[in-house]
């Protein structure tokens, strides 16, 4: 995680003698090799630092920036303990240690959910597949009934209900997998095609479920 590796070395920085204004302006110039995706807020940081604005003030505009609690929770901590307790390293050192404990537990605890993003997933699969089984039988049992109904009306009648449940899942799967509903929606669209693809698959297996016999 960028912030927790920026934090650990505005410690080692602090601990120079630099002010920690001065220290972050001089870890924003190492580059995105170093903090990933927090460079960029960094840089961000570092150049409103420049301009002379308040710290309170540069942490509201990173609050409208960024949603994640951890990365929030982290500037907020340093920025505080630099406007009030002047940033001492020492004071530094315990946050450092403090965001590495939080990632290492984030990172356990998705490690453990992680085998759960497998039961929505089933469930999407085992009610697509319930569904193209009832197709086939149904397809069978109108035919003995003689019974004519096209491919697409019968398939309408499954497809809401099933996508439905689909995109549910796939919404639970991404809070499961991540701790976000937002996450979800990319699970969820993967689930609606695997659904939509399947249940098209089913239909296309004959043009109607009985083929009406030919006119003499």
């Amino acid at each position: 995680h960028g912030l927790t590796l920026f934090t650990r070395d505005l410690t080692e920085a602090r601990k120079t003698g630099m002010s920690p204004e001065r220290c972050i302006m001089t870890l924003a110039e190492r580059g995105e090799r170093v903090y990933g995706g927090f460079t960029k807020h960094l840089k961000i940081i570092a150049r409103q630092i420049g301009w002379g604005l308040s710290l309170r003030r540069i942490y509201q505009d990173f609050e409208k920036r960024v949603y994640g609690w951890l990365a929030r929770a982290g500037v907020f901590i340093m920025i505080d303990a630099i406007d009030v307790g002047g940033g001492a390293p020492e004071t530094f050192d315990v946050l450092a240690s403090f965001m590495e404990d939080l990632e290492e537990m984030e990172r356990n605890k998705r490690a453990t959910l992680r085998p759960l993003l497998l039961i929505p997933y089933m469930t999407a699969i085992i009610l697509v597949t319930v569904v193209v089984i009832l197709i086939s039988f149904m397809k069978s049992l109108l035919k003995l009934a003689r019974v004519y109904i096209s491919i697409p009306e019968f398939v309408h009648l499954f497809l809401p209900p099933v996508v439905l449940i689909a995109v549910i899942s796939g919404l639970v799967a991404g809070k499961v997998s991540d701790g976000t509903v937002a996450v979800g929606f990319k699970h969820a669209v993967i689930m609606a095609v695997i659904t939509l693809v399947a249940i098209w698959l089913s239909g296309t297996l004959g043009i109607q479920l009985v083929t009406p016999p030919p006119t003499t």
